[in-house]
């Protein structure tokens, strides 16, 4: 007898490319130019621990595109921070993002989900997170 299959409800996404010149600039961090994407088991981690991840995954390609905040996440080493408040979510939300490329050179997303703004405020003033930057 055949066994039936799971179906996966997450797929791997491809959000585009990593805003590294606003990285560069703001953190003083060189990162190379490569797409961002997020696992199927990312997301299924994130949706279980977030349940304002199915809102917020619409607006990470817009976010990329044009950060607010950007911060070194100090307690996952090798992971930084990219803050938004898009207007229709109604929330700021954060993209934990692995600095480090995989094999197929993509920089991965870790986790989705929305930031309270005193945790934002918080974070500003040790200095974890920074006003986006953009040299151009």
């Amino acid at each position: 007898m055949a066994k039936n299959k799971k179906t996966n409800k997450y797929q791997p996404i491809a959000f585009g490319a990593l805003p590294v010149d606003y990285i560069n600039v703001t953190l003083g961090m060189e990162l190379e130019v490569g797409n961002v994407v997020m696992s199927a088991n990312a997301q299924k981690h994130a949706a279980n621990k977030h349940p304002e991840f199915s809102q917020c995954l619409a607006f990470v390609s817009a976010i990329l595109a044009s950060p607010l905040y950007l911060g070194d996440d100090l307690q996952n080493d090798g992971k930084i921070e990219i803050i938004g408040k898009p207007h229709l979510l109604g929330f700021a939300m954060l993209i934990a993002v692995e600095v480090r490329r995989d094999k197929k050179g993509h920089y991965n997303i870790s986790s989705v989900y929305s930031l309270p703004e005193d945790r934002i405020q918080n974070r500003k003033e040790k200095g974890y997170l920074k006003i986006a930057v953009n040299k151009k």
